[in-house]
């Protein structure tokens, strides 16, 4: 699997009814279309807009991002009236090995494209394009891929308690059916 993330949504897509378009990616063509280069200052409405307009059904779907909470925030109790939304926590090593083999891997450009870890680990994100163009999912910038991860994880933790389900990335690799069954009894998703 290419993240966190995408091992989530690959499990509930195969494990849950009505999944498998059942989820909502935020960051998607449309949403870059409709906001120019320089248009970050209304970035967090162009996502309430794609979240509010984005399936016409009345059904609960899985909300997927990347982003920093802070691009949610204002829209928080309407974002979870239409979604459930699940973060994937995993160990920062593992998470930090499994950017570097991603980064170095994928024929995208815009990431960092560097072949020794420690210096990947403290590459200056300045200059990587991923995090200085109109479409990053970091508010605040961070100085280092460890900087980034520490940042998007301490704008989610407030949120656990807040309809936000937390969801170990080592359980879902090791304690599968238990981890589906919790979220099941957490959200409006149902097993098949």
């Amino acid at each position: 699997q290419r993240s966190g993330t995408h091992f989530l949504i690959n499990n509930l897509a195969t494990n849950f009814m009505g999944v498998e378009d059942g989820w909502a990616d935020i960051l998607n063509d449309e949403l870059k279309r409709s906001l120019g280069e320089g248009d970050r200052m209304h970035f967090r409405e162009k996502i309430w807009e794609q979240l509010r307009d984005y399936h016409p059904v009345p059904m609960r779907r899985c909300m997927k991002t990347h982003f920093q909470m802070y691009f949610l925030e204002p829209r928080w109790d309407a974002i979870l009236e239409k979604y459930d939304v699940l973060y994937v926590v995993r160990d920062p090593r593992d998470t930090m090995v499994a950017c570097f083999n991603y980064c170095n891997h994928t024929n995208f450009e815009a990431y960092i494209k560097e072949p020794v870890f420690s210096k990947f680990l403290r590459a200056d994100l300045g200059a990587v394009k991923t995090e200085t163009g109109p479409f990053s999912y970091s508010h605040v910038k961070p100085r280092n891929i460890v900087d980034k991860w520490n940042n998007h994880v301490l704008g989610w933790l407030p949120y656990q308690d807040r309809g936000v389900v937390f969801v170990r990335f080592s359980d879902l690799k090791y304690r599968l059916r238990e981890t589906l069954t919790s979220i099941e009894s957490k959200t409006s998703q149902r097993l098949t």
